[in-house]
């Protein structure tokens, strides 16, 4: 936040009546939205939070190129598996003209943030699967690697604060420097507010979704028991039947038997009587 300040001091213009871009904006220990005046601030992280206005991943922010006036992240990239997708896509989101402006943790810094470390420093990530155990210092090199700041920066700084372990940027894009200065913020405005009813109907959509795939479950459920009970009739059933088959096979086994002794006892008397002739 200091180095924030620094710079603030010292280009106050990028903090005055400009369109904000703040990646990783979930406040912990503050945020970054005190240091812009009158300013259209839009703050996005992976989680639902204070100061957080969309829930998105930095690299899949989708708003149109030169966007915003100023890309500004806060003690993030280090805990971000995309950094690299992120820093380009925030140069993509940025105006001729504007700045981007980082901090992030470099060598030295022990890894924090992480399940594993202290969860609560990063506390969205921990139910984003492998990105919880996600962590990597980042230096100038690493960003050089990304982003080619001679080429996309008119001016620049990389700076090392050796006693936090932190990597301080702040770099203006080339190309006009006229931001945006008549407060209306139009344009930005207009993609945000597509945005917002984009995600109003996605929620809804999802509600209605939810709802139905409860009804579904439900049902389920219904047949379910009522296969269960159908199952059990069936089995009664087969039993009641085996019962009676069994009966019948003893009457059958009893009617035998009762028919055989009556036939031989006829036949006994029959022949009686042919000898006694």
């Amino acid at each position: 936040m200091m180095f924030f300040a620094r710079v603030r001091q010292e280009h106050p213009r990028f903090f005055h009546r400009v369109a904000v871009l703040d990646i990783g904006s979930l406040d912990i220990n503050g945020n970054n939205r005190y240091l812009f005046d009158d300013a259209l601030y839009i703050g996005i992280d992976v989680g639902t939070g204070k100061n957080v206005d969309f829930v998105v991943k930095g690299h899949e922010f989708d708003l149109p190129d030169d966007s915003f006036d100023v890309v500004i992240s806060s003690e993030c990239l280090e805990h971000d598996q995309h950094y690299a997708q992120t820093l380009t896509n925030a140069v993509r989101l940025l105006r001729p003209g504007g700045m981007l402006t980082f901090t992030c943790a470099t060598t030295g810094r022990a890894e924090h943030g992480t399940r594993r470390t202290t969860p609560e420093a990063a506390p969205l990530l921990a139910d984003h699967g492998a990105w919880g155990d996600y962590y990597r210092n980042l230096t100038a090199k690493d960003v050089c690697d990304v982003i080619d700041v001679q080429e996309v920066f008119s001016s620049f700084s990389f700076q090392v604060n050796e006693v936090s372990c932190d990597l301080y940027f702040w770099g203006v894009k080339k190309g006009s420097s006229e931001l945006n200065r008549n407060g209306s913020f139009h344009s930005v405005a207009d993609s945000i507010a597509a945005h917002r009813t984009t995600i109003a109907a996605l929620e809804a959509r999802n509600r209605d979704l939810e709802a139905a795939l409860e009804d579904e479950r439900v049902t389920v459920e219904q047949l379910r028991r009522r296969s269960s009970a159908i199952a059990s009739e069936l089995i009664s059933a087969r039993r009641a039947l085996e019962q009676k088959s069994n009966q019948v096979l003893r009457l059958q086994s009893t009617w035998h038997q009762k028919t055989a002794v009556t036939i031989y006892r006829a036949a006994k008397k029959v022949r009686g009587g042919i000898k006694g002739g």
